[in-house]
């Protein structure tokens, strides 16, 4: 099958569609709730992808490589 990023545990995954990464909570606050399975075409390079944790924190991830690993860089904001 096509490769996925999923999310474990009861955390949610939903794709950022802008252009900066996001500044604050509330930008991924607001987008509606992911199904926790981010699909292949939105595993690029510069892709931003915010999540809640299981514990309800938000944040936000930038994929940097994708290539049969998985590298980026993350940031999960306090409540």
């Amino acid at each position: 099958g096509s490769p996925e990023l999923s999310a474990l545990t009861g955390a949610s995954l939903a794709p950022f569609p802008g252009e900066l990464p996001p500044s604050a909570a509330p930008d991924c606050q607001a987008l509606p709730a992911g199904s926790g399975v981010i699909g292949p075409d939105d595993l690029t390079p510069q892709a931003r992808i915010c999540y809640r944790t299981d514990q309800g924190r938000l944040g936000f991830l930038t994929i940097q490589q994708f290539d049969g690993g998985l590298n980026f860089d993350f940031l999960t904001w306090a409540r």
